[in-house]
């Protein structure tokens, strides 16, 4: 894990507002990209990226620091798109 990503984690884990825009900027377009994938129009992505968004910053926590703090992120927001479609069916 890079530096900059263990101080911005750290930091958003103490509740930083800063640190928490700073993540969600640094990651939101990709991020977006990837609900994109799943949602039958952009309205719908943006609300996976909110739920998304939301897990991410409650579980931060548990990010472990094993791979890129990106594929965490992206492994979260699949999972919440999923979830988000099968609360609509």
């Amino acid at each position: 894990m890079q530096d900059q990503d263990q101080h911005v984690i750290e930091a958003c884990l103490r509740g930083d507002r800063a640190a928490q825009r700073a993540l969600y900027e640094r990651f939101r377009s990709d991020m977006f990209r990837v609900c994109l994938r799943y949602a039958a129009n952009r309205e719908d992505a943006e609300d996976y990226l909110q739920e998304g968004f939301i897990t991410v910053f409650r579980d931060l926590q548990q990010f472990r620091g094993d791979g890129p703090l990106g594929g965490w992120i992206r492994m979260v927001m699949v999972r919440a798109s999923l979830q988000q479609l099968r609360k609509r069916k």
